[in-house]
């Protein structure tokens, strides 16, 4: 793929941390495929890319980023119903954390007492 830094390849390699906040982001989503999931992410953060063109003196018409995706001014925010479904994105998020996070605790709170079961 031709970018502004040059030919790059489209394969990319993640470091462990990343990797594992992607694929478990994958499958909150329900996605099969990494692509849907990244343009799931460029979606959700529309916005702040625009600014960044903006900030960096880019012509948001002529990035390629843009060309299928409708211009959004950054400073706007007239843009409620997208706010909203931010919000709820936000809200799901939180939930599924929590309750990963109660999984992972009754999952040591399991091994602790089979552990302790067994020594006696």
């Amino acid at each position: 793929i031709c970018t502004a830094q040059g030919v790059r390849d489209r394969r990319m390699r993640l470091s462990l941390p990343i990797a594992r906040k992607f694929f478990d982001l994958q499958d909150i989503l329900g996605f099969d495929k990494a692509s849907k999931t990244i343009e799931w992410l460029f979606s959700k953060s529309r916005k702040a890319i625009t600014k960044l063109l903006i900030n960096n003196n880019l012509p948001p018409s002529n990035h390629r980023y843009l060309s299928d995706v409708e211009y959004v001014n950054p400073d706007d925010d007239d843009d409620e119903e997208e706010g909203d479904d931010e919000d709820d994105d936000d809200v799901k998020m939180e939930e599924i954390i929590e309750k990963e996070e109660l999984s992972k605790s009754r999952k040591v709170m399991i091994n602790y007492q089979n552990a302790k079961e067994s020594r006696e």
